[in-house]
């Protein structure tokens, strides 16, 4: 159950060193909270939040399949190629 709405639809997410029922919650619930204390720190154990990007802000929703399928088509060509080398 999210400490913060209360709720345990969704993802939970613990992001600092509390234990028990309190350690969790929803990250729209936190960066909600976050914004709205002004705190760094969790207002309870006081570990401080850090929060890294995992993609860049450009970066598209999906990846076109021509993409996905030239990645393939890449790395099938290496696995041949190291098979072809191997066999010599």
């Amino acid at each position: 159950m999210c400490r913060v709405c209360r709720g345990d639809d969704g993802h939970l997410y613990y992001p600092c060193l509390c234990t028990g029922s309190i350690k969790y919650v929803h990250q729209e619930c936190l960066t909600e909270w976050l914004k709205y204390s002004k705190k760094e720190v969790c207002e309870l154990c006081n570990y401080k939040y850090s929060f890294q990007p995992i993609y860049r802000q450009d970066m598209p929703k999906a990846l076109p399949l021509a993409e996905i399928l030239k990645g393939n088509v890449v790395a099938d060509c290496y696995n041949i190629s190291n098979v072809n080398y191997a066999n010599r």
